[in-house]
């Protein structure tokens, strides 16, 4: 199983502060404002993630931009309801991007600690 939290240091760190150039459109049922919905944390990414994402057009910060203000992705419908739940009342909130031909997962941890970019086969 991943763990985010592993101590041999191969995740990729990004501030937190950084602002991606482009804002998204809120998912149906998320906030009017395209702002962030929810506390990001520590901002990483696995190196098989990093290495896609390095490759396409959508990076890392287009994703993050895209999980923060509710456009969850390619989840089911029940799944982005889960992850508006989520938001309310403090749960783990997923969302998944197809970029290129790759699924990248981005996970941000119940207690707004971490926010982790990785593939499914990283998990």
């Amino acid at each position: 199983m991943f763990n985010p939290h592993s101590t041999e240091g191969k995740a990729v760190t990004k501030s937190a502060n950084q602002q991606p150039s482009q804002q998204q459109e809120p998912a149906p049922g998320a906030s009017s404002k395209a702002c962030r919905l929810f506390q990001l944390g520590a901002l990483v990414g696995t190196p098989a993630a990093m290495a896609v994402l390095g490759e396409a057009v959508e990076g890392f910060l287009s994703l993050v931009a895209r999980h923060v203000t509710g456009d969850f992705g390619d989840v089911c419908a029940e799944d982005a309801e889960r992850n508006r739940e989520a938001i309310k009342h403090g749960d783990r909130i997923f969302s998944s991007y197809l970029v290129g031909e790759q699924k990248v997962w981005v996970i941000t941890e119940a207690d707004r600690s971490l926010t982790t970019l990785l593939l499914p086969s990283d998990y």
